[in-house]
């Protein structure tokens, strides 16, 4: 409220509490204790109410015209908001050349563009239901790894690119395809350094998914992998990300794609994919401490296609070069940098099998063939088993009782196995400890029951303890290259 009104308003309120006072002051005293007085003649009564209504209004009209009449200032005109330009980017730009930013705001456009939109990806469950019979779940001993079917090979074979920490000391790798068929693998090549190995399986019309170059993947392409994390039943785990960065690793003389697409174990050698679905990757390692221990949100590292494309050929064509990788913790083997290996055929019951150059053959008996170390630390016996079958679980039962009965006491055993495979056959595996006497070493086996048709086949791999760690890389190598007839 203006000052000036708010005083004329008390001016009013202290005129009409005066006239108020007056007019009580003008009426006659009133003393009960005295005889009233003779009367007079009466004479008008004047209306009080109406007296004071009159002189209030009176002197609210004079004070109200004292007021001084304030001219009231203009009201400012608001300021038009301005229409926003659309950024320089989204202008239609003519085919002369760029223009320059004062051009587009002295002549804007007359309606605003729509604005552009890149082209809609590829639908990603449908790409993964295109790419996902090509990823292979790998099954050994030591845990569950995936892979991805890179080509096929006349005969119907399959070659699955994997990282070698997934198959190595594996006797036993069991291929799942489309999570509906295994079939038996044998590593063709491997490379401990680079963590990666291929592997052969045999027989169908598989699918194999393509490579695409990583040269034109940069921070912030979006990626997805597929693999079998935490080695769950039933299929593939899909994640989506972006490459974080783009890097060489001078330890394992790699290229390697960072990513925040989740990696777990289990994931290892499964695919590294762009949206069309191609591999550009494959997915290999996590880091989750940084260099003094400390914890880190986990970063996770795919071996390139850049460095894939390298070492494929000497891989397919069966290089074996052990190297201790820092990257995933491999131990170093201590074997020579090279395994060479012998491929032996037994003229009668047509099975092949790799064994170490060096070893001594003993093939006098054809059902009973031996391949011993020069040492004597280690040896294989390849069985022609005549014994009448009826399952799996009938011949390791045998063979765990024959051998405790065998072995009086010196008896452990380790584990015992079955797997069903996509061509029908079937087999089985048993690891046991034994001791034949105290002037033999404690020994560690490893035997491998092999059905097919009518044949039945046993591998046996036996290792002293003592040089167990020497001689394992070759029964992983020995037993998963067995071909049957």
């Amino acid at each position: 409220m203006p000052a000036a009104k708010f005083r004329a308003i008390l001016a009013i309120l202290a005129i009409h509490a005066a006239v108020l006072l007056l007019a009580l002051a003008c009426a006659p005293p009133f003393f009960p204790s005295q005889a009233p007085p003779d009367p007079v003649p009466a004479l008008p009564i004047p209306n009080i109410d109406a007296t004071v209504e009159a002189i209030v209004t009176q002197r609210v009209e004079e004070a109200l015209a004292a007021i001084p009449t304030v001219t009231p200032a203009p009201t400012a005109t608001p300021i038009p908001t301005s229409t926003p330009q659309p950024a320089l980017a989204e202008l239609p730009l003519p085919d002369a050349g760029l223009v320059s930013q004062e051009a587009v705001a002295e002549s804007p456009p007359d309606l605003a563009p729509a604005p552009t939109h890149p082209p809609p990806a590829p639908d990603l469950a449908q790409m993964i239901d295109r790419v996902k019979p090509g990823v292979v779940r790998i099954n050994t001993p030591g845990g569950v790894g995936s892979g991805i079917i890179i080509e096929v090979l006349e005969g119907r074979k399959g070659l699955v690119l994997t990282n070698h920490h997934v198959v190595s000391d594996s006797f036993r790798i069991d291929v799942r395809v489309d999570d509906s068929r295994t079939f038996r693998g044998r590593i063709v090549g491997f490379d401990q350094g680079r963590d990666l190995a291929v592997v052969e399986i045999c027989c169908d019309d598989f699918p194999s998914l393509s490579f695409s170059s990583a040269s034109d993947v940069n921070p912030g392409s979006e990626v997805i992998a597929i693999g079998y994390a935490l080695g769950f039943t039933g299929h593939a785990t899909v994640t989506r990300g972006i490459v974080s960065a783009v890097r060489y690793h001078p330890g394992m003389k790699a290229w390697v794609i960072q990513t925040d697409a989740s990696i777990n174990p289990g994931n290892s050698g499964g695919p590294l994919l762009l949206p069309n679905g191609d591999v550009i990757g494959i997915a290999t390692f996590i880091q989750n401490q940084d260099m003094q221990g400390n914890p880190t949100a986990g970063l996770g590292f795919a071996i390139s296609e850049r460095t894939i494309r390298e070492l494929l050929p000497g891989l397919k064509g069966g290089a074996k070069e052990f190297q201790p990788s820092p990257a995933t913790g491999s131990r170093p083997a201590p074997v020579p940098s090279m395994v060479e290996m012998d491929s032996y055929t037994s003229p009668t019951h047509r099975y092949a099998v790799d064994v170490p150059r060096g070893w001594e053959v003993d093939d006098s008996n054809p059902e009973q063939v031996h391949f011993d170390s020069p040492d004597n630390f280690a040896g294989l016996t390849f069985i022609a088993y005549d014994e009448p079958v009826e399952t799996v679980e009938d011949w390791m039962e045998a063979v765990v009782q024959g051998h405790r009965g065998f072995y009086r006491g010196r008896f452990q055993l380790v584990e015992r196995e079955t797997v069903e495979y996509a061509d029908g056959s079937a087999g089985g595996h048993i690891v046991f400890r034994a001791q034949v006497s105290r002037r033999f070493c404690l020994l560690r086996v490893t035997e491998m029951f092999m059905q097919t048709g009518d044949a039945n086949f046993v591998a046996s791999f036996h290792i002293c303890e003592h040089s167990y760690t020497r001689y394992l890389p070759y029964q992983q190598a020995a037993l998963s290259s067995i071909r049957l007839p």
